[in-house]
């Protein structure tokens, strides 16, 4: 992540102006989670407007910033496998998705990550990728 966003100064004004009151971040939180989103999710949207509370001090839009405190968040990946019970599960599976599955393994990345990769970016990490 950069230091600063590219963003004219107008932008950060609007953005600051429709930011919900701080009374109300219970309520936002509430809403939030109501909606479905996990604190994860939240803590993203509230580092949003912490980021553009900082930006409307650097381009001396307002002069002073609330304190955003952040959720606690709980989401450790669970159910890593030691290497002897990866490679007794590898040796069923097919071919073809031994790669992405091996990939996986090594980096613990979720199938959402690994799944969304784009195919330069892919055969990039192939290149250097040896089992």
């Amino acid at each position: 992540m950069t230091s600063a966003l590219p963003c004219r100064v107008s932008d950060v004004t609007l953005f600051i102006l429709f930011i919900p009151p701080l009374s109300k971040k219970a309520d936002y939180i509430l809403g939030r989670r109501d909606a479905g989103a996990s604190n994860g999710t939240i803590n993203r949207e509230l580092s949003v407007i912490k980021k553009a509370f900082n930006l409307g001090i650097q381009k001396r839009i307002i002069s002073d910033r609330p304190n955003i405190s952040l959720l606690e968040e709980n989401n450790v990946r669970k159910g890593f496998f030691e290497r002897e019970q990866y490679e007794s599960i590898r040796k069923h599976l097919p071919d073809w998705v031994k790669p992405v599955t091996d990939f996986a393994y090594i980096t613990g990345w979720r199938k959402s990550e690994i799944l969304s990769l784009q195919w330069l970016l892919t055969f990039r990490i192939f290149r250097v990728y040896r089992w």
